[in-house]
């Protein structure tokens, strides 16, 4: 199996939202390679058993948010996400304001501008655009509504429309348009159903669900709400990611990115007590679809089994740090980063 690497230069304070470009099209293990922390690390350690000298060549350099996809027929489509999201990200329009006026000015086709008061600044302040556009709505829509019929789940969608009255209430409206015309009866037939509230009373409800529906948010809302979910709920690194495109290409993976300190401890032959569950769970989402794809029924026991073997693990009391250090369960048992791997596969092989 190739993979390509696709590495985004940035700066510190760009580190955070370069690596969001990632996880929004699905793309995990993601790493950041910052010359602070490669600075720090190499004042706070003069121990080095091993160290990667294109990171170590980098400590007075820029940051380096890197990731890897699979070099696959539909690689050039994501590459090419990637592209565009980064380069919205670098370009969005801000600037610090002072006294005096920001306007919105669109200037149509045939040179009509229209303007429109963003604030009239007193004092110092900022100011920042942003745009989207609809074949990026109406994609992210169709891919939602697919992986509610795939997964036979009721299908959420919120967004604060009743603040931002034109811009949240333009994906409101597609998802709704989409969902009526191309969707509708399909959902009737699968007995599932959409629906569409504000982000605020969505975490309300959230919060007080079992689950078992499917949540769509826009970027920024998914970026923190998937994060507050998988937390309430044990740790991040129990939260998947797919990827899911309106073709019907699917990619799975762990939706946390490279645990830096971790991964410094390995490096140096120390133990780590790392949970691999939302790894582990990738494999089997990935593996049970292409059994699903390929009419490969024990493909998909397997996944089942692999899944089931990992959760009566964890259901036993024999877990990861991250998981020991908030169980209500009665005398947990903290396992190595090895141990647990080896503790899942004895249930597996059992």
């Amino acid at each position: 199996m190739q993979w390509i690497e696709i590495t985004i230069h940035t700066n510190t304070n760009g580190a955070d939202a370069m690596a969001d470009v990632f996880f929004s099209l699905g793309i995990a293990g993601v790493s950041i390679e910052d010359a602070a922390d490669i600075a720090l690390y190499q004042r706070e350690s003069n121990d080095w058993d091993y160290i990667d000298e294109s990171i170590f060549a980098n400590r007075g350099g820029d940051v380096r948010v890197k990731a890897y996809i699979q070099d696959e027929p539909h690689a050039p489509a994501i590459l090419e996400a990637v592209r565009q999201k980064a380069a919205a990200v670098a370009s969005t329009p801000g600037f610090d304001a002072g006294p005096g006026t920001v306007e919105l000015v669109y200037t149509a086709a045939d040179g009509t501008e229209t303007r429109e008061l963003v604030h009239e600044f007193d004092g110092p302040g900022v100011a920042q655009g942003m745009h989207n556009l609809d074949a990026s709505i109406e994609s992210f829509a169709r891919s939602c509504f697919e992986y509610a019929l795939d997964l036979g789940q009721d299908i959420w969608f919120a967004t604060k429309d009743t603040i931002s009255k034109k811009y949240d209430h333009r994906f409101k409206d597609v998802f709704q348009e989409i969902y009526d015309a191309e969707y509708a009866v399909r959902f009737e037939e699968a007995g599932i159903e959409y629906f569409y509230t504000l982000i605020d009373d969505a975490v309300a409800r959230v919060m007080k669900a079992d689950g078992g529906f499917i949540w769509a948010c826009k970027n920024y809302d998914g970026d923190v709400m998937s994060d507050m979910v998988s937390s309430a709920f044990g740790s991040l690194a129990m939260m998947t990611s797919v990827l899911v495109s309106p073709q019907g290409y699917y990619e799975y993976e762990a939706a946390h990115g490279t645990v830096q300190r971790h991964y410094y401890k390995h490096l140096k032959g120390e133990e780590t007590s790392t949970n691999s569950v939302a790894t582990i769970f990738a494999w089997s989402g990935a593996l049970r679809k292409r059994g699903e794809l390929d009419g490969l029924d024990d493909l998909v026991a397997f996944a089942d089994k692999l899944e089931r073997a990992t959760l009566d693990t964890i259901e036993a009391g024999e877990m990861t740090g991250d998981l020991a250090l908030i169980t209500t369960l009665p005398n947990p048992k903290k396992l190595s980063t090895r141990d647990f791997i080896l503790a899942i596969a004895k249930r597996l092989e059992a």
